[in-house]
């Protein structure tokens, strides 16, 4: 099993902390986990839902000088579907292009903004730099890089400070979708659960609350940049079904599917702890160890 390098206490995704900024904050998109769980953390920011983009101007005039997180995407359930292009084109770029629009329109309004990207477009990278040549090697993939260049140009000549996240696996929350939700549930429900490649793929995990903690201290940071969301630590998904295995005192009946899927992909946080500071990480570990609390207490996983 891989060991897990970075160790700190586990922090209920409920538990609301204070911010105070000069700016109005506005977080486009309202479904995710994200978003949801940033209005919990920054209780005075409002959400925009996606399909109401229009409306994007006339909040900005009254809400005076803002900063706006921007957090749309395609449903994740529903990514590897080719049963709705019309949605599939509007979530990954018509959105975007309105949203632009209205930008260039109220600049003066709009201080700064948070655009969340993906690791994604990277490909297999054992330790990706934000310099190092992207390699988008799906669908979804060249979307977000396609999306990043898209708003970069366009606001490239406004006074509006840009940051773009490059977020690598996410979980807690509210995410029902990662591969940590699924070992977690596989676990409570006591189901079988598909390894892809044998568990050999090593991915970055992070938890939805370092990345809000990451995205405040942004919010305050007045130079435009491109980062990488991560821990900077690589973990094999077997490995990590093993921690989950052991705290459960349970062994997943396992079996195995063959895809073709990055093999590595870990981030470089060298960038962002000179941007943000340094954080004191989430532990996955603290993830599985309250989910069994609560089955052993008999609450909600």
């Amino acid at each position: 099993m891989d060991l897990l390098i970075v160790k700190s206490s586990y922090i209920n995704f409920q538990i609301k902390n204070e911010i105070k900024m000069n700016n109005s904050i506005l977080i486009i998109g309202g479904r995710g986990n994200l978003s949801k769980n940033l209005k919990i953390m920054i209780p005075e920011a409002t959400i925009i839902p996606s399909n109401h983009i229009k409306d994007l101007g006339s909040l900005l005039k009254s809400a005076g000088k803002s900063s706006i997180v921007y957090n749309v995407c395609y449903k994740s359930s529903l990514l590897a579907k080719r049963d709705s292009p019309k949605d599939y084109a509007r979530y990954s770029f018509e959105i975007l292009s309105e949203f632009v629009s209205i930008c260039l329109k109220y600049e003066n309004l709009i201080d700064k903004i948070i655009f969340t990207s993906s690791s994604a477009v990277y490909g297999d990278n054992s330790f990706a730099k934000e310099s190092d040549p992207t390699n988008a090697t799906s669908l979804y993939a060249s979307l977000k890089l396609s999306s990043e260049l898209f708003i970069k140009e366009h606001l490239a000549h406004t006074s509006i400070i840009l940051h773009i996240t490059r977020i690598f696996n996410m979980y807690g929350g509210f995410d029902d979708f990662s591969v940590i939700y699924s070992i977690s549930k596989a676990l409570t429900e006591k189901n079988s659960f598909t390894l892809v490649n044998n568990g050999k793929s090593v991915r970055d995990f992070i938890h939805v609350l370092d990345v809000i903690e990451i995205y405040k201290r942004l919010l305050s940071n007045n130079s435009s940049s491109t980062l990488n969301i991560g821990s900077g630590t690589g973990l094999s998904i077997i490995g990590v079904v093993e921690l989950a295995e052991g705290i459960f005192n349970t062994n997943l009946v396992k079996t195995n599917l063959k895809l073709d899927e990055p093999a590595i992909s870990c981030a470089s946080t060298d960038n962002l702890i000179a941007k943000v500071g340094a954080i004191k990480f989430i532990h996955i570990s603290g993830y599985f160890e309250e989910k069994y609390k609560k089955i052993k207490d008999g609450g909600a996983t």
